[in-house]
């Protein structure tokens, strides 16, 4: 961007954001979802929406801050919801998520739903955290004043807000959890990262389990504006549209696969100007500055969710990004654990990838081509985000729903859909590393 100086538009709650409604589908074990109908508000009251591995949060209007899901490692950041209280199926309860008094009245303008912990930044620039803290995720040691222990595990966790000391002259601008380490890009456009540092999350070639920040010293100067979290990977994008890759995205679908400890350049993304970017737990997504714009992705695609059959010898991993044959203008992507969906320009949201848990409202294992959950001609969608094995969507009125539809076709049913999926699908599947196990029970007690 030449010599221009960034200044970061802290997004404040004053500042004019139309409330909506807030409906979620997919899994629901820990009532992630909210009732049958999956409407978790009836009245337009939320700004921001962010989903995680089993829980949700969201930004009212009034700039305060609720929680819903499940609390085991207390993710939701109130302790209004007790550990037995999270494995009871019940309507769920939206929690209010209060703060420390010192900091007195907060609006917040940014969130993070990790896997079991979460983030936020006030307008102020103060970052918060909360939730399982094994790792050093949360940016501060397990202090016995503040830290739980789960019951029956070794699992510490700090059940409210509390704001990392680490970044006081450091005044943060965004924030992404991953699976066991958080992210963090400060107003000067450094970028910090703490948490499990393995398979070269930590940019810096370090290892281990750190609680305190680490500054990646390979992005200084680079402009970074985003950050993307994977379940092992992570992604940077610049103000100059060049996105950044470290980590090991492969990690888990190919024994001693290398990591990257130093942030490079996604090869295959030079000729374009990269505008967003989005990680599942084994894919990542970039979206271009065209006319229409092009979506990009690469990584696993056991369960599709990379938008494409892959005509290859290994029909299950791409490592050039590739474009995604949507001819539409995009408005924001969002990735899921499995999964990806699309916001078009007209309000119209596309799919694809592993539908298990029924996230796109519809039956059918998987989908290797985008279709249509959300009709955009009968429906006022504002936003919608992909959790782990769910999607949380804002809308400014009840949704109409539809078919699934191809993207300027005629509608086909999930059968048809299947013709699409590469032969001999199911024996490789039995071949694979990790990917294709039940992967709830293993992310689930993965951390140690």
């Amino acid at each position: 961007m030449g010599n221009k100086v960034w200044e970061p538009q802290v997004q404040t709650n004053q500042k004019k954001k139309h409330p909506k409604l807030i409906f979620c589908q997919g899994f629901n074990k820990h009532n992630e979802c909210g009732g049958e109908d999956g409407y978790v508000t009836r009245e337009r009251v939320a700004t921001s929406v962010s989903a995680g591995f089993n829980h949700n949060l969201a930004i009212l209007a009034s700039g305060q801050l609720v929680s819903w899901g499940s609390n085991e490692f207390g993710q939701l950041g109130s302790q209004g919801n007790t550990w037995l209280e999270s494995w009871i199926y019940e309507p769920p309860k939206v929690q209010t998520i209060y703060f420390p008094r010192q900091f007195g009245k907060i609006s917040i303008s940014q969130i993070s739903a990790g896997a079991w912990h979460s983030a936020c930044i006030s307008n102020t620039g103060i970052l918060f955290t909360w939730g399982l803290g094994t790792s050093g995720q949360l940016g501060y040691p397990a202090n016995p004043d503040d830290f739980v222990r789960a019951p029956g595990t070794s699992h510490k966790f700090c059940p409210n807000p509390k704001s990392v000391d680490y970044f006081t002259n450091h005044p943060i601008y965004y924030v992404s959890c991953g699976s066991t380490f958080t992210v963090v890009l400060s107003r000067g456009r450094e970028v910090f990262i703490f948490g499990d540092g393995s398979h070269g999350v930590f940019g810096n070639g370090k290892k281990g389990k750190k609680w305190e920040p680490q500054l990646i010293e390979a992005l200084i100067g680079k402009e970074i504006r985003k950050i993307a979290c994977g379940w092992n990977h992570v992604l940077a994008l610049s103000m100059t549209g060049k996105v950044y890759y470290w980590g090991n995205q492969y990690a888990d679908m190919r024994e001693n696969f290398p990591d990257t400890e130093i942030p490079e350049l996604v090869p295959g993304l030079e000729d374009n100007f990269i505008t967003d970017i989005a990680c599942g737990d084994y894919h990542s997504a970039a979206l271009s500055r065209r006319n229409p714009n092009a979506l990009f992705t690469w990584g696993g695609n056991g369960y599709g969710q990379l938008g494409y059959v892959i005509e290859d010898e290994d029909p299950y991993i791409n490592f050039i990004p590739k474009r995604v044959e949507i001819y539409h203008e995009i408005s924001s992507i969002s990735c899921g654990g499995l999964f990806m969906v699309a916001k078009l320009r007209d309000g119209t949201v596309l799919g694809w990838g592993s539908n298990k848990h029924r996230q796109f409202g519809k039956n059918g294992q998987e989908f290797y081509q985008p279709l249509v959950l959300f009709d955009g001609s009968v429906n006022k969608i504002s936003r919608v985000m992909a959790g782990h094995s769910h999607i949380a969507v804002l809308c400014k009125k009840e949704i109409i729903f539809g078919e699934f539809l191809a993207p300027g076709k005629e509608a086909f049913s999930p059968a048809e859909t299947e013709a699409s999926i590469p032969t001999g699908r199911e024996e490789h599947k039995e071949s694979q590393f990790l990917m294709y196990k039940e992967y709830e029970a293993i992310r689930y007690h993965k951390e140690t």
